[in-house]
């Protein structure tokens, strides 16, 4: 079935049917997949909402230790909701990340569905829960779920806005709830921004572009010159006052960890044509497919993931979190491509199993048989495409099972934690690659130790005070040596994950570290090395 768009006779959307149960079942399923491992050792970034919500239950600040964590309060805020005061349970503080990362699944699904078809709908859904990073995001106390999830509200919204019209308090009451879900969103990420750029795009190829089409056919390209020519003087207008000045500070600055992708072009391309090689180089098809089927949430999508995918290509700071709000976007193209796709498979595989195997064969034979090739087919895409493995073993392997350091496996403090504190109690000063995390499991922590972050201080170098905890951050062998020198005794926890990284502990430090102190006995699966100096008795 083709359409030319997705706007009926009477100018409104053809009334698709509702879905409740099967969005519901979508809901269901995806959080039962996500929440298959909230237990999973921390990742460190989710430990700072962790102390922040703490101080906020306490004392309703965002304070961690001496310094404070405001960024996304709001969220903060949610996860508070999550606990009780002192509560150190991070299954608890992941479970609205779960349940939004269920909701984007929903919601994806929901609107391809309404858009091309419950098949389209089911397939783009299920790329989406077995994405290796909405797994990943969706299992951790950070924001990018909810974030994603609020984007992708709003332009279903203005989608529904634009192409099933409405009375004007039905529209005004839409045109609100958009703004809000972008304002909310943009609070929790900046790069909200770029998504807001793609809503824009479709808007304008939905509503401008007629307009101007017809505007030129009436002779009246001068009127449309003007127009073009007061959009360019009002655009210098804003840039000249200077008020995307920090949005361009933000768009072009790399932390000490991205440094070396910040003028790389193509780095999500390359992650695109390893995760999804039987997809990602037939975009342009698969783009021509969708369009065929519904033309408007096509251009959506496209609007979407395309400003998302080339102004985060051009942005300093690259990472796959950060294009993951467009992606949802990119698997409901995906869906509607593979939806529209299969009929034809299916028809190519009844004709073949007929040659092969004669044309008196069973109708029933030839349809099932059929349906087991074209399985075998879509098997073969799942297969062919990396980040369908990974998700499957997401949901199966345990933190000591997982094979790398993608994802999983990190630093189990928990576990190690009886072991460190009494050492940490007797130290004269405290050390660690890991910060946020020695005040979550030890309640203490001195100096940092981390390249990227020395900086981020407010000197930008070594020992100036991190503003998220207020505690000086070091990352070179002299200023080792200066603290060694300064206290009897010290107590070092390093992350084997990032051990001797250039931008978190560097070959100098490491090696310093190594030569000056003694090494304390730790499980090895602990993901930790232990070093200290000085008179610390063991317990």
């Amino acid at each position: 079935m083709s359409a030319a768009n997705d706007i009926g006779a009477q100018g409104t959307l053809r009334n698709p049917p509702a879905y409740a149960w099967e969005t519901a079942l979508t809901f269901g399923v995806a959080l039962a997949m996500f929440a298959s491992y909230l237990d999973h050792t921390p990742q460190w970034d989710e430990l700072y909402h962790m102390l922040a919500a703490r101080s906020w239950l306490a004392e309703g600040t965002f304070r961690i230790a001496d310094g404070s964590y405001p960024r996304a309060w709001a969220f903060t805020r949610l996860i508070s909701w999550f606990l009780t005061p002192g509560d150190t349970s991070l299954v608890a503080a992941r479970i609205p990340a779960a349940l939004a990362g269920a909701g984007l699944v929903a919601l994806l699904f929901k609107m391809t569905a309404d858009a091309a078809g419950r098949r389209a709908g089911w397939i783009a859904a299920s790329l989406l829960a077995t994405y290796p990073v909405c797994i990943y995001l969706s299992q951790i106390v950070r924001f990018y779920t909810l974030q994603a999830l609020l984007f992708a509200l709003a332009a279903f919204l203005l989608y529904r806005m634009l192409a099933r019209p409405s009375t004007w308090p039905h529209q005004a009451l839409r045109a609100l709830l958009l703004v809000a879900f972008l304002v909310f969103a943009n609070e929790l990420q900046p790069l909200t921004q770029i998504g807001t750029l793609g809503l824009v795009v479709f808007a304008g190829l939905v509503l401008g572009l007629p307009i101007l089409l017809s505007q030129l056919a009436a002779g009246r390209a001068w009127l449309i010159a003007g127009l073009f020519v007061a959009g360019a003087m009002l655009f210098a207008a804003v840039v000249a006052s200077g008020v995307l000045d920090d949005s361009w500070a933000l768009f072009r600055h790399a932390p000490g960890w991205a440094e070396h992708y910040a003028n790389d072009r193509r780095v999500y391309d390359r992650i695109l044509t390893h995760n999804y090689p039987t997809l990602w180089p037939l975009l342009p098809v698969v783009t021509l497919v969708a369009l065929r089927r519904t033309r408007d949430f096509t251009l959506l999508c496209v609007s979407v993931f395309g400003i998302g995918l080339v102004a985060s290509s051009l942005a300093a700071s690259k990472a796959h979190r950060y294009l993951f709000p467009a992606m949802p976007f990119f698997f409901a193209l995906a869906g509607i491509a593979i939806s529209e796709t299969l009929p034809v498979l299916q028809q190519l595989a009844r004709e073949a199993v007929r040659s092969v195997l004669g044309a008196d064969l069973p109708s029933t034979a030839i349809r099932w048989l059929s349906r087991g090739v074209s399985a075998a087919v879509l098997g073969f895409v799942v297969v062919t495409n990396p980040v369908s493995r990974d998700g499957l073993k997401m949901l199966v392997l345990t933190d000591a099972q997982w094979p790398d350091y993608r994802y999983r496996g990190f630093a189990d403090w928990e576990r190690a934690a009886p072991l460190l504190a009494p050492l940490a109690e007797q130290a004269e000063v405290v050390l660690t690659s890991a910060g946020v995390k020695s005040l979550f499991y030890l309640g203490r922590m001195d100096y940092d130790v981390s390249a990227t972050l020395t900086k981020e201080t407010d000197t930008g170098g070594e020992f100036g005070i991190d503003a998220k905890t207020g505690r000086p951050v070091i990352a070179s062998a002299d200023s080792l040596r200066r603290l060694m020198a300064q206290h009897r005794s010290g107590l070092v926890v390093m992350e084997v994950r990032r051990w001797r990284i250039p931008f978190l502990v560097p070959e100098g430090f490491a090696d310093e570290l190594v030569a000056s102190t003694r090494r304390v006995d730790l499980p090895k699966d602990t993901g930790l090395m232990v070093f200290e100096w000085g008179g610390i008795s063991r317990p």
